[in-house]
């Protein structure tokens, strides 16, 4: 049988005396599973739902994934549909398992097993499988097409080229309708890129970003009925999705509208009904951290507003507040109030979400030290 092994190549300079005028080679015997030198992958790609459209195969590219997400190597798909890995050396272990860190004092690679009762220091033993992975997300007929196909890599299925280098030939495989969720962005803001949308199932290991076109597509995606979530700040979008076993789900153009930024520009998000509560310090009147002042807002417009008890923003704690007139909205970053005599207390705004607003409160003349008033929205 073919013994597949590690080479180690090494040279050794030549010396005027002679002692060594030659390059040597060292090698590594060992009985157990150990990385490869360098090794040419080969195989075909086939249409397998439609042998007279083999074309839609050329161009794209084949993986070679290991069970822990690292992608030994990509090649892309000729147009008779064959492709080549180039593996460099020491990318692949052969034969299934290799133990990355052994018992004490042994050498990573070397044959010694382990136990439940050897002395064992950080032992790893890792069980590493190989598959090869194609995406083609339309086929032109709107159909999703992929394989995911575990390969068998043994020492067994390497042979030598006629230039004597080691190769494994897997054969032909194909492409065939997967479960997918495939579809496109958009914006109603057209100066907003359509690249970089986050496209995944919360909680679930999909996961993809849309490139320039606004495309996007998950491949391989279960059965089931789910939360697509479509987000790229400050957008956020989530669209309920059922996935039939083989067949290609195309959403269309799903368009983030302008009111589904979250946040909302401060003006927007501003109007509504709004618990208020101010904290700071005055122990004269027995306001603290823990005993805030509390309130309600109604915010019909930046112009329009009522409270109901107390807020830092409208001042009302002052002796005689001066009337509130209106909000001024300075960015979304910062507010300022007007109040009558044209007196104007700028406000932080620290943080906003759609439903909770933080500020940082202009108090001159009111209190001593900082405010900070927390808006959160009555739902």
């Amino acid at each position: 049988m073919h013994r597949f092994i590690f080479l180690i190549l090494f040279s050794i300079a030549c010396n005027d005396d002679g002692s060594s005028d030659s390059n040597e080679r060292a090698i590594l015997e060992s009985n157990s599973p150990v990385p490869t030198g360098a090794l040419i992958i080969s195989g075909t790609i086939e249409n397998g739902e439609d042998a007279n459209n083999n074309t839609v195969v050329s161009g794209e590219e084949v993986l070679l994934e290991r069970n822990d997400g690292l992608v030994v190597s990509e090649a892309s798909i000729a147009e008779d549909g064959s492709y080549t890995f180039d593996v460099a050396p020491g990318s692949l272990v052969v034969d299934g398992s290799y133990s990355l860190t052994q018992t004490d004092g042994s050498t990573e690679g070397s044959d010694t097993s382990t136990t439940e009762d050897d002395d064992v220091v950080g032992a790893v033993d890792e069980e590493y499988t190989y598959t090869v992975r194609v995406e083609i997300p339309d086929d032109g007929q709107g159909k999703a097409l992929g394989i995911r196909k575990k390969v068998s890599l043994k020492e067994s299925d390497v042979s030598e080229d006629d230039q004597g280098l080691d190769t494994i030939a897997l054969g032909t495989y194909q492409v065939r309708q997967v479960s997918a969720i495939v579809g496109t962005v958009a914006f109603a803001d057209a100066n907003v890129s359509l690249a970089g949308v986050d496209v995944y199932i919360p909680g679930e290991p999909y996961f993809v970003r849309t490139g320039d076109n606004g495309a996007f597509n998950l491949l391989f995606t279960p059965k089931g009925t789910y939360t697509l979530r479509l987000e790229k700040f400050p957008y956020i979008k989530d669209v309920s999705v059922t996935v039939e076993n083989g067949v290609t789900t195309n959403l269309g153009t799903t368009t983030f509208a302008s009111n589904e930024r979250n946040p909302l520009p401060i003006e927007d998000v501003m109007i509504g009904t709004w618990n208020v509560t101010c904290y700071y310090n005055d122990s004269a009147s027995g306001v603290s951290p823990e005993s805030p002042k509390t309130g309600t807002l109604v915010v019909s417009s930046l112009s329009e507003v009522t409270v109901t008890n107390d807020s830092c923003l409208l001042r009302t704690m002052a002796a005689a507040p001066a009337a509130f007139q209106q909000f001024i909205v300075l960015g979304d970053g910062a507010i300022s109030g007007k109040h009558q005599g044209d007196t104007y207390y700028i406000h932080t705004v620290m943080s906003y979400t759609n439903n909770e607003i933080t500020f940082s409160a202009d108090t001159t003349s009111l209190v001593s030290g900082s405010a900070i008033e927390v808006w959160s929205r009555v739902l």
